[in-house]
């Protein structure tokens, strides 16, 4: 067993996380191992015959039934109507919470747990995260109302299609769900 692979499997066992969140981590560990080899460090590559194996997902996202729930929604707490317009602005545009958080002070986690709250309160039985947003943008508001993929790859800033394809897979069994009905 390699380093790499011990690596791998300290991030899955004590780390306890995912097989695709250790892959990334792997992944970026090779990253800056292929820019110091390329800087001129010598070194023999400890990736050798390492294979990346990420896990088919696929996303989630809201339906506009869902976003039209949240978005109407009244809320007694400020920090939640904050919440839901930053969520709600991401469902429409597809900005990450990156961008979005340029223009807010709350954090990521505290918007994960706040929008938990909100799905809580509207009753949508699904994991709410904010990137949740994006993935009903590209869903939801423009690959399910025909917008092309190709369209919707460049709006979302992907730089490989097969990414995009991610939600055409979504949209697919959607399409095959309701060709049953």
């Amino acid at each position: 067993v390699t380093h790499i692979e011990n690596f791998y499997l300290y991030l899955r066992q004590e780390c306890e996380v995912s097989n695709n969140t250790a892959m990334k981590f792997v992944q970026r560990f090779h990253t800056i191992l292929l820019f110091a080899q390329k800087s001129g460090l010598s070194f023999i590559d400890p990736f050798g015959n390492f294979k990346f194996n990420f896990d088919k997902t696929d996303r989630g996202y809201l339906t506009q039934e869902e976003i039209d729930t949240i978005y109407y929604k009244e809320f007694k707490s400020k920090r939640l109507e904050h919440v839901r317009d930053a969520f709600i602005f991401s469902c429409y545009t597809g900005l990450p919470y990156c961008d979005i958080y340029t223009l807010s002070v709350v954090s990521n986690q505290k918007m994960n747990e706040y929008l938990a709250e909100i799905a809580a309160i509207c009753q949508i039985n699904k994991r709410i995260t904010y990137h949740l947003a994006r993935h009903s943008f590209a869903t939801e508001i423009c690959l399910t109302k025909g917008v092309p993929i190709e369209s919707v790859s460049k709006m979302l800033g992907h730089t490989n299609i097969q990414t995009t394809q991610i939600y055409a897979r979504v949209v697919d069994r959607k399409l095959s769900h309701d060709m049953n009905m």
